[in-house]
C-alpha cells in the first residue's frame, strides 16, 4: 500500500491544536460520544473475523473497539504522526491491529482486501473525495461496506458558528453558499483558520454511487430528549444536525 506524500496537512501534529483537540474529547457528554459514535457503531455490520480499516483513526480509539469485538485484522490510517503515537502506546501489541502514517487524498489498499472500512469525522478535510470513494470501492471485497461520519454540510457550508441576539443568545443558524462545494476556513477550538471542504449531502452521496456502491442508510442525528435531560447544553444541536452518517455497500 502506498502512503507517498499527499495534499491533506497533519493537522493534528500542531502541538496546540492536539491539545485543544484532547481536552475537547476528553469532556463528558461530548457531540462525538452522545451523538455520533453510537450511531457509528449502530450502523457497523458483524465484526467476528472481518478484515477492516479506518481512515482517520486519530488516537485509535474505534480500531481498537473493532478489533476488541472480533475483527480478525485492524488497520488505522491517519496524517498525524502524533495522533499515531497516542494509538500506538494505547493499543495491545499484535500485528493484527496496527497504525500506518498516510495521507487519505493519495492511500491506496489493496484491491478485494476488506470488508469494513469506516471513516469517523475525518473526511471533510479531504479535498478529492471522489478519488477517496474509488479507492474505498476498489479496496472493498463484495459485499463489503463503507460508513462514515463527517460535520453535517449545514455546518461545513458557512463559519460554524451561531448568530446571536440582542440578548447574546443563539438566535439561529447560518446556513450560506451551500451549494458552493469547495474549501472553507472554520474557526474551531481556539483557531480561526481550521480548513474544512464543504460539500453537500447530494455531493457525498452522488460520489459513492459514481464509484459504485449502493447507499444502504443515511442519518442526520442530534442529541436524544435523555441526553439533553443529562447535559442542557446540548439541547441546541436539535436546530441543526451536527453530523452526516452514511453507509454504503459494494455490490456482490
Amino acid at each position: 500500500m502506498s502512503t507517498k506524500p499527499g495534499n491533506t496537512p497533519a493537522l493534528y501534529d500542531d502541538l496546540e491544536l492536539f491539545l485543544a483537540y484532547d481536552a475537547m474529547r476528553m469532556q463528558d457528554g461530548t457531540l462525538n460520544e452522545v451523538v455520533e459514535i453510537p450511531v457509528l457503531v449502530s450502523l457497523m455490520p458483524e465484526l467476528a473475523g472481518i478484515a477492516a480499516a479506518d481512515l482517520g483513526c486519530g488516537t485509535g480509539a474505534m480500531c481498537r473497539r473493532l478489533f476488541e469485538q472480533g475483527a480478525a485484522s485492524v488497520t488505522g490510517f491517519d496524517a498525524s504522526e502524533r495522533m499515531l503515537s497516542r494509538a500506538r502506546a494505547q493499543s495491545p501489541s499484535t500485528h493484527n491491529l496496527h497504525y500506518v502514517q498516510a495521507d487519505l487524498e493519495v492511500l491506496h489498499l489493496p484491491p478485494n482486501s476488506l470488508d469494513l472500512i469506516l471513516s469517523s469525522l475525518a473526511l471533510h478535510y479531504v479535498v478529492d473525495f471522489t478519488a477517496v470513494a474509488q479507492r474505498v470501492t476498489a479496496a472493498l471485497k463484495p459485499g463489503g461496506c463503507f460508513i462514515f461520519s463527517v460535520e453535517h454540510p449545514v455546518v461545513t457550508c458557512n463559519r460554524r458558528e451561531w448568530l446571536l441576539g440582542k440578548d447574546g443568545a443563539r438566535s439561529s443558524w447560518p446556513v450560506d453558499h451551500y451549494l458552493d462545494e469547495g474549501p472553507r476556513a472554520i474557526r474551531w477550538m481556539g483557531s480561526e483558520t481550521v480548513p474544512r471542504h464543504h460539500r453537500t449531502i447530494a455531493g457525498y452521496v452522488n460520489t459513492l454511487l459514481d464509484a459504485g456502491l449502493v447507499l444502504n442508510r443515511l442519518l442526520e442525528p442530534g442529541p436524544s430528549e435523555e441526553a439533553i435531560a443529562r447535559w442542557p447544553r446540548l439541547a441546541d444541536q436539535r436546530r441543526r444536525p451536527p453530523f452526516l452518517l452514511v453507509k454504503a455497500e459494494k455490490p456482490v
